[in-house]
């Protein structure tokens, strides 16, 4: 084990995870509104890069890497 590291018991690694997962929830909805949002914008992207002249396969390739 690395000298900075601290080992804790049992409960409270049991706290620690509970924690997290009440924060976790609790962004969920940010999480779900940021996911439909990204969609949109991939959408836009893909349509402008068709209207442009790029391929089905070529406008998804570049929708990859928004």
């Amino acid at each position: 084990m690395r000298d900075n590291l601290i080992p804790i018991d049992g409960d409270a690694r049991k706290d620690k995870t509970a924690e997290s997962l009440r924060e976790f929830k609790a962004g969920l909805p940010w999480m779900t509104e940021h996911v439909a949002l990204v969609a949109q914008l991939t959408r836009a992207k893909f349509l402008a890069l068709r209207e442009q002249g790029f391929t089905e396969a070529q406008a998804i390739e570049l929708c990859k890497t928004l």
